[in-house]
């Protein structure tokens, strides 16, 4: 056999083993038998070993995967990973409906696709040309981590579409609950420690360096939607968007079902409380989306989630346990949270030892007492909640708790916040210079959400006020390096990586500015609101009570904060501080802006852009950001391989500009 035949046996071979792999493991409809395979997998096994020039990256062969060296390279997300907002029943199911009926133009009918909500771990599937390129975790929802080498060894993975196209794909990993039973029993007999859950134990898998690992762990993934792809202007509905996913080779979720009205959609989220213990994946709710695609730019984005989606989560599991103590958290804001420290109860497949009990209010409507047995749940599957005491188990022996007798045990001045009815809520510490405070401040200024400053965690942050080497969120810009350095288990390198990671946010827009200073009551969307507001700091700093009040969002209680934290003499020196080491981006003018009026369609890979960002500061500088090119679209911004949308634009004459004239503009 020649060279030219070799490398067309193993084309063919690729081709055709990867054809009847998505058969058996997607569609779950083979048409040839095992051996038949494993025939043909054999003989690609021999060529490729007799002639490695030719080995395609897309053989399954490769699914066995590789050993990584040291740390998983991270990668940008070309699009923001955003979360779902949560509901827990119909008549915030309803409310929901209704808030997307008041967004949309007068008289749009729209429809739902409602899915199984997979407990597993997003991945974003990059193809280049058809070809799988990079496998990217979720991590922060900007930068996730390229796993690659473990993804090509799931078999419902296609490592080549159907299609010769560039596409980020979106889907979960989750790992079979019977595949969890297997390898604990596994781990039982060599007397190792078992996986609570088949999710915790997947997120483990994919991470691993040796892809051997996963390789041995059944692993699958359903796909759900398109980050890129040119062209998918084409699709008028979600349900077409998941038929084209499943043309190009995917495996889409089961039992997706299309409905119109809110009953529907409860109707089919109430069949599946009580069918989901039967599947082989693990279910924590419904997710449901608005089916007309031409809806979702209008709908858009709150802070953190899109408006067009939500999950609908089934009732959290409980448990009973017992709480062994009542302490006091510090938030950064000075605020007071009880927190009972409980015995250690398994709940939904996790260990909760801790539940929040919000305030004093709260313990004393549910009557919450120091060795009470409790009744808790996970809200929304996530965080512990006590509710309910059995009161019917009480010995006599149970101590009340009072926030006012725990803070003056910690000799702490104290002061009771009230809400706009004039209600009780919440104890404020009376003391800003509190380490705890101070410490809060610091590791919420330096957050991922605020001045991002990757190697600054809680422990870190913790050891240099310890040291002396900050004492307020300004100082984290004039550390002492070598002081540092000097400091047990700080080594050069990752010294310098941190000191890297604070030049590089040196530079920072006024709404994450805002949003790192702690205000209370100011989050990300409320900072944004003010940024969009006001432009600048000083605007902010210097704005009126009755200004602020009529922001739609702000209201009277975000209003009161904002002029009670810019009023205090510490946070104005901050400031002035800050301002030495930092230049704050000012918040684009709307009303003279340089794209107002203008609508840009962008395609392709950007240099430095994701393309996210680029549609970020086209909007910020007042222009909108369409799908398709038409006749009314101002600009194209055009990276590589930017395919059928610069062939529209040439056609119509739309001005074609590059990210360096876009840049330019801006």
């Amino acid at each position: 056999m020649n060279h030219t035949n070799v490398q067309q046996r193993i084309q063919q071979l690729v081709e055709l083993l990867n054809y009847h792999s998505h058969r058996y493991h997607a569609l779950d409809d083979p048409e040839i038998s095992d051996t038949a395979y494993d025939s043909m997998y054999h003989e690609l096994v021999s060529l490729e070993k007799q002639y490695p020039q030719y080995c395609l990256a897309q053989s399954p062969t490769l699914r066995a995967g590789d050993v990584v060296k040291g740390e998983l390279e991270k990668f940008r997300h070309t699009q923001s990973q955003w979360s779902l907002d949560n509901i827990f029943n119909y008549s915030e199911l309803e409310a929901y409906q209704n808030r997307i009926i008041k967004l949309l133009p007068v008289d749009t009918k729209i429809s739902y696709v409602i899915q199984p909500k997979i407990d597993g771990l997003k991945i974003v599937l990059h193809y280049v040309g058809g070809i799988l390129k990079h496998a990217v975790t979720r991590g922060d929802g900007v930068i996730g981590e390229d796993v690659l080498h473990t993804v090509r060894t799931i078999k419902s993975v296609p490592l080549e579409l159907s299609e010769k196209i560039d596409a980020v794909v979106v889907g979960e990993v989750w790992l079979p609950k019977d595949e969890l039973i297997r390898i604990n029993h596994e781990r039982e007999a060599s007397e190792l420690s078992t996986y609570a859950n088949p999710r915790n134990l997947a997120a483990g898998t994919l991470r691993q360096l040796d892809a051997q690992v996963a390789a041995s762990r059944n692993l699958q993934v359903f796909v759900y939607d398109i980050d890129a792809l040119d062209g998918k202007e084409k699709f008028n509905t979600y349900l077409e968007l998941l038929g084209y996913l499943n043309l190009l080779g995917m495996t889409t979720l089961p039992h997706t079902q299309y409905c119109d009205t809110a009953q529907e959609l409860q109707s089919c989220y109430e069949s599946w409380i009580n069918t989901r213990r039967g599947e082989q994946y693990a279910i924590d709710g419904a997710v449901i989306k608005v089916n007309e695609l031409n809806t979702w730019n209008i709908l858009g984005y709150t802070a953190k989630a899109p408006r067009f989606a939500i999950a609908y989560k089934f009732p959290a599991e409980e448990a009973t346990t017992r709480v062994m103590d009542i302490q006091i958290q510090i938030g950064r804001t000075g605020a007071l949270t009880p927190v009972a420290h409980l015995e250690p109860v398994l709940v939904d497949g996790s260990t909760v030892s801790h539940a929040t009990l919000h305030n004093q209010d709260e313990i004393d409507r549910l009557d919450v007492r120091i060795g009470d047995t409790v009744i808790i749940k996970k809200a929304g599957d996530i965080i512990p909640k006590v509710l309910r005491v059995m009161t019917e188990l009480r010995t006599g022996k149970e101590k009340k708790f009072s926030t006012e007798t725990y803070a003056k045990q910690q000799g702490w001045n104290i002061r009771k916040q009230e809400n706009t009815a004039g209600n009780s809520v919440a104890w404020y510490l009376d003391d800003h210079a509190n380490a705890e405070i101070k410490k809060q401040k610091i590791i919420h200024f330096v957050s991922k959400k605020a001045f991002n400053i990757d190697g600054m965690g809680e422990k870190i942050v913790e050891r240099f006020l310890e040291e002396g080497i900050i004492n307020d969120a300004a100082d984290v810009f004039v550390m002492d390096r070598e002081k540092i350095l000097s400091l047990e288990g700080f080594k050069e390198k990752s010294v310098d990586n941190l000191f890297e990671a604070i030049e590089a946010v040196r530079v920072i827009p006024v709404a994450r500015f805002v949003y790192s200073l702690g205000i209370r009551h100011i989050g990300e969307e409320n900072a944004r609101l003010l940024a969009q507001n006001y432009t600048n700091i000083a605007s902010i700093a210097g704005a009126t009570f009755q200004s602020l009040e009529a922001i739609e969002g702000l209201g009277p209680v975000g209003a009161e904060s904002v002029i009670e934290w810019f009023e205090d003499i510490d946070n104005q020196n901050l400031i002035k501080k800050l301002l030495k080491y930092v230049v704050v981006q000012d918040h684009a003018d709307s009303g003279s802006s340089i794209f107002g009026g203008k609508t840009f369609v962008i395609t392709g890979t950007l240099p430095t852009l994701s393309r996210e960002d680029a549609k970020k500061m086209v909007i910020d500088h007042g222009g909108k950001v369409a799908s398709s090119v038409s006749k009314n679209t101002s600009y194209v911004l055009a990276g590589e391989k930017a395919g059928s949308k610069l062939k529209k634009a040439e056609e119509l004459g739309v001005e074609v500009i590059r990210e360096e004239e876009f840049l330019g503009m801006v």
